[in-house]
């Protein structure tokens, strides 16, 4: 199986020097992701090396097709990295992508037509803010709490 890789283009050196030599074998084509609606033809299986909002910007238009997506560490991705399952070092996700024997299907969830990775609560939130110390609490309400 073949895939057409699109990427930062502020990452050019690293798919020239890094991905590229790596993936040889699997990437027939590459293009920065800004070309993606003039490059992407039918059928592609698609490689992503893009920050988070650049791949919530091309999704919608890659999921119009059944086709396999695939994505890459970038330093702007943490958060596609984290929804997806993707290791965070580049060498790992490369050689998980070449040895991996089969695509698993994933669900995106989408806000406001825009699709979520790992940033957002449904339900009750876990509460950050701490708790008043004991000190800054007055008198009569160490008693209701007691009493209660």
């Amino acid at each position: 199986m073949t895939y057409t890789l699109f990427y930062d283009p502020k990452e050019k050196e690293v798919v020239k020097n890094k991905i590229i030599p790596e993936l040889e074998d699997i990437v027939d084509d590459h293009h920065p992701i800004s070309n993606i609606k003039e490059t992407l033809k039918n059928g592609d299986n698609i490689i992503l090396f893009a920050s988070d909002n650049q791949v919530k910007e091309v999704l919608p238009l890659l999921s119009k097709e059944d086709r396999i997506v695939a994505a890459l560490p970038h330093p702007d991705g943490r958060d596609l990295c984290t929804g997806w399952g993707i290791d965070y070092k580049l060498d790992k996700a490369i050689e998980h992508l070449k040895s991996t024997p089969k695509d698993i299907e994933i669900d995106v969830l989408y806000c406001n037509e825009r699709p979520i990775f790992n940033n957002l609560v449904i339900g009750h939130a876990f509460q950050l803010a701490t708790a008043k110390k004991d000190e800054e609490q007055s008198f009569f309400t160490k008693i209701t709490q007691l009493f209660n």
